[in-house]
């Protein structure tokens, strides 16, 4: 048995020695990808004797699933870390007590996951420790494709843990801040992606329901743009941000790039005719 852990990062110097070392009792391989660090990231992880790949970064779900695809064949057990997380002890014991008793029909493993804001642990609201699914056989286990929230995908039964993954970024509050202002626009795109359908959609909950059970109507949509518009946000600006990046993500798949680019130019149309209609709608309230 053995067991990879994949971490993704750029710019993590504050985390990523303390992440690796978490796991330096249960990992056989390290694969950090980074996605441009210009601090000492790259530098502190080979440190550590991680294996270093670089790749443009795009989202989360497609740097991970890209992450996947690089790993050797010999990759028995992948388990999916971020850069400012860490496993705690009694975790790592259970992981390496559980993963040799393992029976070949067990896909995945959910483990606990907790967050901790400015040093200190979030004990109410009822929302921590949540369960994620962490550790998956290669081969087995992908993430859905999803622009924010997006989630490992099994194909077979899990097996669960009790311990936790400790959620514990050092950074300030001003970065926090901008992190989840950044959050706050990716969730925009998904929400417009459910409402109209532009791109792929999976989630954990119903993968198949979500690719095809696309809404066309154009008021949900033209009162998506106006929320949209409302934040401060351009929307014709992040629609392109959001075709751009996913056109670069199937490039090598060119029978979906003409649909994709009849998908844009629908949602470019009704953008632009809801921009139309608006003196028209004022005039008549105002009258």
């Amino acid at each position: 048995m053995t067991l990879t852990v994949v971490i993704l990062t750029k710019n993590e110097e504050r985390h990523i020695t303390r992440a690796l070392a978490s796991v330096s009792s249960i990992a056989d391989r390290y694969v950090v990808v980074d996605s441009g660090s210009d601090d000492r990231t790259v530098e502190m992880a080979e440190a550590r004797g991680a294996r270093i790949l670089v790749n443009p970064f795009v989202t989360q779900a497609q740097q991970f699933n890209w992450a996947l695809d690089q790993l050797p064949s010999d990759t028995e057990w992948v388990l999916r870390l971020d850069a400012d997380e860490i496993v705690t002890e009694p975790l790592a014991k259970q992981i390496k007590e559980t993963l040799p008793k393992l029976g070949t029909d067990t896909k995945g493993i959910y483990v606990s996951r907790r967050m901790h804001f400015l040093g200190r642990p979030i004990r109410w609201g009822g929302l921590f420790p949540i369960r994620v699914l962490r550790v998956f056989r290669h081969g087995v286990g992908r993430c859905e494709d999803r622009w924010m929230d997006e989630h490992i995908l099994v194909d077979g039964a899990t097996a669960d843990l009790s311990d936790e993954i400790i959620d514990d970024n050092l950074n300030s509050l001003t970065w926090w801040t901008e992190k989840h202002n950044a959050y706050a626009s990716r969730e925009v795109v998904d929400l417009l992606n459910l409402e109209y359908g532009f791109m792929a959609h999976e989630t954990v909950a119903d993968k198949a329901l979500a690719q095809n059970a696309v809404s066309r109507d154009p008021d949900t949509f033209h009162a998506a743009c106006a929320e949209i518009e409302g934040m401060g946000l351009d929307v014709v600006e992040l629609m392109s941000d959001a075709y751009r990046s996913h056109k670069n993500a199937v490039t090598r798949h060119e029978d979906k790039l003409p649909d994709l680019e009849r998908r844009r130019r629908e949602v470019m149309r009704d953008y632009d005719a809801l921009q139309r209609a608006r003196p028209i709608e004022a005039e008549v309230i105002e009258g």
